[in-house]
């Protein structure tokens, strides 16, 4: 189940939650080289390759991204012997190469210093901090209240949640380009997990139906996975939201429709768009492939209806949305 992801600009926003409604109330500081790791399949494999397509299709600028350490300054209200690992920068590194396209390139130390980067390339530097690392309780009917970033969400009642958070910052050129604060929930009766996410001007939570977290690592790849897709999107002014929701709802099938969404022509793309759009009821005119006014007109009253920016062309987020919506309204 994915919850929305809602624009915050000075009210209160309401977002579903393990056991109930959060309520977000606005409120991110910028902080301070290891080794690369080799890609591997992840939680949210399937989405960073979505948004990697995205970079792709999108024929703007490369970049080239340095990690800083993640250092953990969290003060434990429990475990007190038991910290977070220190191998942030890893799990970033690692979620950069899922991206899988060229026109991101990480820049890593050698014996000799960094290597070298690109002349066409803008030099990205991404660094952050844990933040959080505590558990909180409740007592019956009452509600536990947790900060990650500059947001306040306001969890249910009648059970314990633990809670790790971290902030991080995008840079070029010694200025900072972007924030964002990323933390994961798991209450500790059920192992239900939600992440959470303050993207500046937006916040939202998504629920990892079946996610396995079990410690804190798994936590830690959770967010810092989820927080290089929120950056690198920032920086290329895409939307996040439909990569990281498709792809963690159904990865096997994401995985499937970004291949097969390569591979396409574009009148074959076109008629794909159409027949889909079609069988979810927003589409009448016929399956010709020509990506016309009324096919631009559908797509964005899909997009209006699922609170995605409005654009009326095809892109592989939008492809894989619609593919799984279709997928849901089948198997209901």
């Amino acid at each position: 189940m994915l919850s929305r992801f809602l624009t915050s600009s000075g009210g209160t926003v309401a977002i579903a939650l393990l056991s109930g409604c959060a309520v977000v109330e606005p409120g991110i500081d910028a902080f301070q080289p290891s080794e690369p790791v080799a890609a591997m399949e992840t939680y949210h494999s399937s989405g960073l390759q979505c948004l990697g397509t995205l970079v792709e299709e999108s024929a703007v600028r490369p970049v080239d991204i340095y990690v800083e350490s993640i250092p953990d300054r969290t003060v434990p209200r429990f475990f007190r012997q038991r910290g977070l690992s220190r191998g942030g920068d890893w799990w970033i590194r690692t979620a950069v190469n899922r991206l899988d396209t060229d026109r991101i390139r990480l820049l890593i130390d050698t014996d000799v210093g960094p290597t070298t980067r690109r002349g066409n390339a803008d030099l990205l530097v991404f660094n952050g901090a844990w933040t959080q690392f505590d558990r909180r309780g409740a007592d019956r009917g009452a509600a536990v209240q947790v900060n990650v970033g500059n947001v306040l969400f306001t969890l249910g009642g009648d059970q314990s949640y633990d809670l790790i958070a971290a902030d991080f910052s995008t840079s070029v050129d010694g200025v900072v380009k972007h924030a964002s604060g990323v933390g994961l929930v798991v209450a500790s009766t059920t192992g239900d997990a939600d992440l959470l996410i303050d993207n500046g001007e937006s916040a939202g939570a998504i629920a990892l139906t079946g996610a396995n977290v079990e410690g804190a690592q798994m936590a830690q790849r959770h967010i810092t996975e989820a927080a290089v897709m929120v950056h690198i999107a920032d920086y290329y002014d895409l939307d996040f939201r439909p990569c990281l929701e498709a792809g963690w709802a159904n990865p096997q099938l994401t995985r499937s429709l970004i291949n097969d969404y390569k591979r396409m022509q574009p009148v074959q793309r076109a008629k794909e768009f159409q027949t889909l759009l079609r069988d979810l009821g927003y589409y009448t005119a016929s399956i010709d492939g020509v990506w016309g006014r009324a096919t631009s007109n559908a797509l964005m009253a899909f997009e209006s209806d699922n609170d995605m920016p409005l654009s009326g062309t095809p892109s592989v987020g939008t492809y894989v949305t619609l593919a799984n919506a279709r997928q849901a309204v089948s198997t209901e």
